[in-house]
């Protein structure tokens, strides 16, 4: 399955894995569609609307007992829970592949080791290259934070009553060199409707998910939390809180917005685009341009502008507890089996 930013799905499976508790419903068997559009910033953005990329993509999502499928354009996705495997399905192709949860497991675990030890072991500038261009980033330490808020605001969203909650991440990179630091925010707003009882069998589904998979997927979820807790106790502190406040949290995430941002300190924007240009500084490490200026200010007011890089709006729509067959969570018939690729993940 292609690559995409799911925004629902995403926030669903990080609170469901950081949640210790909550509510578990009596079994429905549930389908439902998002509906997301999404933008860029900056010349990626104009050149995308002028190219008609960014139109609204359609998901549906079928739930019967432990077992869950997800439609993609051409491609399906079915996990089933108690056979314990994921099965891709390329309907355009008319194959499908078929991965067990130890398979996924292993997978995972050789892309985690290989990450730690890239990020153990920095490779050393060439002879050619001098120090602190972007291919030595020995000296840049990274630090951030995590939060979950419950605003209290409310909205009503296809006639349901929605709390709104803010989950939220900045990372910050600093050159200890040049003194120059470069920050990513991620906020993820969602809208949380209680009264849709059938969808907390999407919660409990990937709660099960989660502790059937065990490590190294609940740390891979939380990977960057973690990582910044090794050099940041107020990090660590953020992250414990966020497992409290999200095993708070109920309700069907009927909108959720999501943006990537950033914004640089010690340069001007100008400077930091010319300089990423060249290949050095950290523009070229978080390998993004800062294209534009917006005008909301990064909390604190002493961190510059913020730049849009990735906006996405995802609308949970036509849930339904209506019958399913289960002939939708078994690859169709005449189709071939295939081998996933080595090292590939049956994962978005």
């Amino acid at each position: 399955m292609s690559p995409r930013i799911h925004a629902s799905r995403a926030a669903v499976v990080t609170l469901a894995l950081l949640a210790a508790g909550g509510v578990r419903a009596r079994a429905q068997e549930v389908r439902y569609e998002t509906v997301t559009t999404f933008k860029l910033g900056g010349t990626l953005g104009t050149a995308a609307r002028f190219m008609g990329v960014g139109k609204p993509h359609t998901d549906t999502t079928y739930l019967k007992g432990d077992v869950l499928r997800i439609d993609s354009g051409d491609q399906s996705r079915i996990i089933d829970l108690d056979r314990e495997l994921f099965i891709d399905v390329d309907h355009a192709k008319k194959q499908y592949s078929v991965l067990t949860f130890a398979e996924f497991q292993q997978r995972l675990q050789a892309m985690m080791d290989t990450a730690r030890q890239k990020a153990a072991g920095q490779p050393a500038a060439s002879p050619a290259e001098p120090t602190g261009t972007q291919a030595d980033s020995s000296h840049v330490k990274l630090t951030g934070s995590v939060k979950l808020e419950r605003t209290g605001k409310t909205q009503s969203i296809d006639g349901h009553e929605c709390d709104e909650a803010v989950l939220s991440m900045a990372v910050q990179g600093a050159d200890t060199v040049k003194s120059d630091t470069a920050t990513l925010y991620a906020t993820s707003d969602m809208w949380l409707a209680k009264d849709v009882a059938a969808y907390d069998q999407v919660h409990a589904f990937y709660r099960k998910l989660g502790e059937k998979l065990g490590q190294p997927w609940r740390a891979s979820a939380a990977d960057i939390g973690k990582l910044l807790s090794q050099s940041s106790p107020e990090a660590a502190d953020s992250y414990r809180k966020l497992a409290e406040d999200a095993s708070k949290l109920q309700g069907a995430p009927l909108m959720t917005v999501l943006k990537i941002e950033t914004a640089a300190s010690g340069q001007s924007t100008e400077e930091a685009k010319k300089k990423e240009d060249s290949g050095g500084g950290l523009g070229g490490f978080f390998k993004k341009k800062i294209e534009k200026k917006i005008e909301k200010k990064v909390e604190g007011g002493d961190q510059g502008d913020r730049a849009l890089l990735f906006e996405s709006t995802t609308k949970l729509q036509n849930l339904s507890t209506a019958s399913l067959d289960a002939s939708l969570f078994q690859p169709p018939a005449g189709y071939t089996k295939v081998v996933m690729p080595a090292g590939a993940l049956p994962m978005d």
